[in-house]
């Protein structure tokens, strides 16, 4: 994950436990120097890892946030499945989720910080949070929260007072409204609590729980933001970011299903047989946008290898064919398939 002192805009890419797949968004904002009070960001989901598929656990999509005395933390939702030892999960999840997890999968919404040092911790107030420590030392708020593939859930931490950040969580096909928990931040040099976040952002898709590289679950999920002082800033511009052992990521400007390209859209795939189409260099959202050059039929991606996102041949068709167990482009001029596995 994300180390908690890093005050620029470059994520510091920490390896995901396993050597698995792990990709992520760099924004650049007009004006970095203006502080809020408020941040947001939307996550949608288009392939959750399944209960029965046993490799590559622990899917974790987030976005990391600094207040103005530089310490960080990130917000955003996670995916365990029963085939991971609740025993080895990270940050004290397993005081809040159990030992013995009953259900065969598990989503839950988190959102963090880290201490500014041994004087000043990060408390709480109310339910659903805890210390954890690990990578860094803090405190989270953490609940289970069912997602629904397909559907926007609008994540935000605010705060009134400089001290108290609250985090909720919005279904926006819904409208409910769900508190995640208060974080409670004691005053630090120069601040009230830990001051008010900048406005800047550096989004993670990672996967803690793996074997390797190769073979692991298909994930993949839209975010847009994020957001600062009630939606009226956003970032300007985005590039994305990569595990540089592990090829099976990709990083685009379009969500899809969902027709959302360009800014303030990021997409993120990672495992199976994903291919790393949109390179380093990229800037996202300069038209044309990346994710939107080939149609998978009912929607459109940057390659044919990356249209299905574990549907298999039903989300496989338009300017592509399935086959060899494949998502393949078929070639015009030759009439041959040119297939990628």
């Amino acid at each position: 994950m994300a180390k908690s002192f890093s005050l620029s805009l470059v994520l510091s890419l920490t390896p995901a436990l396993g050597g698995g797949p792990a990709n992520y968004a760099q924004y650049q904002m007009a004006d970095n120097t203006s502080t809020s009070s408020d941040i947001e960001v939307d996550h949608q989901w288009t392939s959750i890892p399944a209960a029965w598929e046993g490799e590559g656990n622990a899917v974790f999509a987030s976005m990391q946030f600094w207040f103005e005395n530089g310490v960080g933390g990130y917000f955003g939702s996670q995916v365990w499945r029963q085939a991971a030892n609740p025993q080895h999960w990270r940050n004290g999840s397993r005081q809040l989720l159990g030992t013995n997890v009953k259900v065969e999968e598990t989503h839950a919404v988190v959102f963090s910080s880290w201490d500014k040092d041994a004087q000043h911790k990060v408390a709480w107030a109310g339910p659903n949070c805890e210390r954890f420590g690990g990578e860094g030392v803090g405190s989270h708020c953490l609940i289970r929260f069912p997602f629904e593939a397909n559907v926007a859930y609008t994540m935000r931490m605010a705060t009134e007072d400089g001290r108290h950040w609250t985090g909720t969580i919005v279904n926006r096909k819904t409208g409910g409204v769900t508190t995640i928990g208060t974080l409670v931040f004691p005053d630090t040099p120069g601040y009230t609590g830990f001051g008010k976040l900048k406005q800047q952002g550096s989004a993670f898709h990672e996967y803690f729980k793996t074997t390797g590289c190769e073979r692991q679950v298909v994930s993949a999920f839209g975010m847009s933001g994020p957001y600062f002082q009630d939606r009226a800033i956003m970032p300007v511009a985005a590039t994305p970011d990569y595990r540089n052992d592990c090829n099976l990521s990709d990083v685009s400007a379009c969500i899809m299903p969902g027709n959302l390209c360009g800014p303030p859209h990021v997409f993120f795939q990672a495992g199976g047989h994903v291919e790393r189409i949109v390179p380093v260099t990229r800037q996202l959202w300069v038209e044309p946008y990346p994710g939107d050059e080939v149609s998978c039929g009912a929607h459109r991606s940057d390659a044919c290898a990356n249209c299905p996102q574990d549907s298999g041949a039903k989300w496989c068709g338009g300017d592509c064919t399935w086959t060899a167990g494949a998502c393949s482009d078929f070639n015009q001029t030759s009439g041959t398939f040119a297939v990628v596995v």
